[in-house]
């Protein structure tokens, strides 16, 4: 008499219908891995690679091959809060005129101090921070439309930063994103900033690849070699040697200008952006017309 057949191993349940429209219902996001995106500043930002599938069952067409791809931009010492980049795609989800999305980028050691959420410049160029260091009240989140974000866990339609060329490997550590903000919006899309998303940021731009942090001196040299940087950039071709020839001039005006407001520190930065300017080859070789 033949004995009892061996029971099958027990095979994993089917997920049910509902489990399987509640996927289907959602964007899948597939992450390819950390790569230094294209322009990046010397290897010490990265991206991640996503993809937005289209959900099905919503009226219209299927975006095109690459419409609903956006790189993440993260730093190597940014830290994302676990619900940050859910917050960030749900703003622009609603938004297909949004190609950059930042978020506030706050003190790892108190979330209520906001290092970061938005930037613009004046009229001469000058780089100009919307929140520097203050407590979160909330008292900027009604205003998201802004020129530009910081780059640190910002987020960039890929299709948008392929047209604008990613970012300006002559800006390593200030005005990347506001540069980069600037060639989007004047290529016709928005910058926007998300209250709802928040990155931690350990050390200012200008502190990437120092051992220490950059003394204020250091930091308005940098902040004015970026300036200048952006001035040759977007300069008119035939505008470039004008700028070139008033590089040293303005130097020296602006010098005697720090020594009367009583801030001789500024005067060594004031020379020395000059020269870097007026010699560095990639400035005016980078002139965007």
């Amino acid at each position: 008499m033949a004995g009892p057949n061996p029971r099958r191993p027990r095979q994993p349940d089917a997920p049910s219908r509902r489990a399987r429209r509640r996927r289907r219902a959602h964007h899948e996001l597939h992450a390819r891995g950390p790569r230094t995106c294209r322009g990046d500043a010397g290897g010490h930002r990265h991206g991640r690679h996503l993809r937005r599938r289209h959900r099905p069952g919503v009226a219209g067409r299927a975006p095109a091959e690459g419409a609903q791809e956006w790189l993440w931009l993260l730093r190597a010492d940014s830290a994302p809060a676990p619900d940050a980049l859910e917050a960030l795609l749900a703003a622009v989800e609603v938004a297909p005129s949004v190609a950059v999305a930042g978020p506030k980028l706050v003190d790892p050691d108190d979330h209520a101090r906001l290092r970061s959420f938005g930037v613009t410049m004046s009229g001469l160029g000058a780089t100009v921070a919307l929140v520097d260091d203050e407590l979160d009240q909330a008292q900027y989140d009604s205003v998201t439309d802004v020129l530009a974000v910081a780059v640190d866990g910002a987020i960039v339609r890929r299709g948008v930063w392929q047209t604008v060329d990613g970012l300006d490997s002559g800006l390593p550590s200030a005005d990347a994103g506001l540069d980069l903000g600037v060639r989007v919006r004047l290529a016709g899309h928005r910058v926007v900033r998300v209250p709802a998303a928040r990155v931690e940021r350990a050390r200012r731009p200008e502190d990437v690849a120092r051992k220490r942090p950059a003394s204020a001196r250091v930091r308005r040299r940098i902040a004015r070699t970026a300036q200048l940087h952006r001035r040759f950039v977007y300069a008119p071709a035939l505008a470039v040697p004008l700028h070139w020839l008033s590089l040293l001039p303005l130097a020296l005006l602006r010098s005697i200008v720090q020594l009367l407001a009583k801030r001789p520190g500024a005067v060594p930065g004031e020379i020395s952006a000059a020269f870097r300017a007026a010699f560095d080859g990639s400035v005016p070789g980078r002139a965007r017309g």
